[in-house]
Order: C-alpha cells, then structure tokens, then sequence
C-alpha cells in the first residue's frame, strides 16, 4: 500500500518572495534600499577587472521639507515616486542601480561609464530632469538637489569608502547653494576627513588635559578697560 501527501506551498513561496522583496526595495518608490545598494556594490566592486571604472551619484533634494510641511507628507510622497521615476529614466538602458536611501535621499551608481565627460554630463542633467514642474492637486511643483559624484576605478576600494566619499563630495555641493553639484577631489576629501577627525576628537583631548584653554583679555586702547576675551588652546 502507498499514501501520498500532497501539500501546495505556493502561497508561502510568495510570501517568501514578497518578504525578500520588501527587505531589499524601498515600500514607497520600489527602488532597491541601501541594503540592497550596498550588497550590489560589494558584488560589483568585488569581482571588477582593474580597468573597470564605477560613478557613484549621491543625490539629496534641496528644501524638501517645504513640500511635506506645506502641502502634506502625501504630495511630499508623491514628488518622490516622480523623482523616482525620473532618475530611472535617465539611466534607462545603462548598467546602472537607482536606490532611495532614504527620506529625500537617493543614489545611481553607474557601470558603464569610462569616459568622465559622460559622468559629468549625467550630474548636470539631473537637474535639468528634476526641474520640470509635476502638478500635483493643482500645484506645480518641481525640486532641484545637490548631487555629490565620485567616478573611479572600481578596484582598492570598498563600498562603505565609496559611499563615503560620495556622501563628503555631497556635503561641498551643498554648500555652494541649492541645484549644484561637486566631483570628487581626493586631496581636498583628505584634508577636510583630518578637520573633522580632529574636530570629534577635541571633546575628549579637553577631558584628559591633552589641550588646554587659555582666556586672553582684549583691552581698549583709549581707557585700558577690558572689552572681550580671546581663547587660546595649547
């Protein structure tokens, strides 16, 4: 005699499939998440031949919290599925990742670009892509970011340096106003990686006497009275 059991395990193979897809894409956007960027940089980075080079795009919309604190977080979540979008289209049919990292925070890490006029030209048609007005509830609205780029061959590195580095050259584009954005300069990343270094260590060099403050009084010429004290650290 035989018995058989039959059990149907489609519905959990589908579950399984959705919770992976859930754990590794943004719920909003559907764009891969950074667990998702940083697993695909490690297979790229990884297995590159030395010649290969890699851009990383850094992008961070400017002044979004006016949308969201204005308009609503509905509209907010709507202008970033048409940034999204907008950003997938520009790489369309390039080796390339689009990734919300989070909030107003998105990435494109491009593989196919050797020549960097073709980096350069993608930064600054972001702009030019996120600055067509999307109306949304009869408003148009539109937003521009800064754009942080690192182009470099995809060898000696590792993804948490790269993302990094991205993220420092972000920071310089940021400053120089809303729209902008900055290419990677190594030296100038090294010199301001040392400042900040320096400035996370300071709290505890005070705190084990290593520096020392010392108030210098700033007199009036006219009278000799005190006006101001300057503080010197030695």
């Amino acid at each position: 005699h035989y018995q058989i059991v039959v059990e149907n395990v489609t519905e959990l193979h589908l579950l399984r499939q959705e919770l992976s897809t859930q754990a590794l894409h943004d719920v909003l956007t559907g764009l891969p998440n950074e667990h998702y960027l940083m697993s695909h940089l490690e297979k790229v980075l990884g297995t590159a031949a030395p010649s290969t080079m890699v851009t990383l795009y850094r992008v961070n919309l400017d002044n979004f919290s006016a949308i969201t604190d204005g308009l609503g977080r509905t509209s907010g979540d709507t202008v970033l599925c048409s940034v999204a979008r907008r950003l997938s289209d520009l790489v369309a049919g390039r080796r390339a990742m689009v990734a919300r990292l989070g909030a107003d925070d998105f990435a494109i890490l491009v593989e196919d670009f050797r020549d960097r006029l073709d980096a350069r030209a993608l930064a600054a048609s972001i702009n030019d892509t996120l600055c067509e007005p999307l109306y949304v509830s009869d408003y148009g609205l539109a937003v521009s970011a800064g754009v942080g780029v690192v182009h470099r061959h995809a060898t000696g590195i590792s993804p948490a340096e790269l993302i990094r580095a991205a993220d420092a050259t972000l920071h310089e584009a940021k400053r120089s106003g809303a729209g902008q954005w900055a290419w990677y300069d190594a030296p100038a990343d090294a010199r301001q990686q040392a400042r900040y270094q320096l400035a996370a260590e300071m709290p505890g060099a005070f705190e084990s006497g290593e520096v020392r403050s010392r108030f210098q009084p700033i007199y009036a010429l006219h009278n000799g009275w005190i006006v101001a004290l300057q503080t010197l650290v030695c």
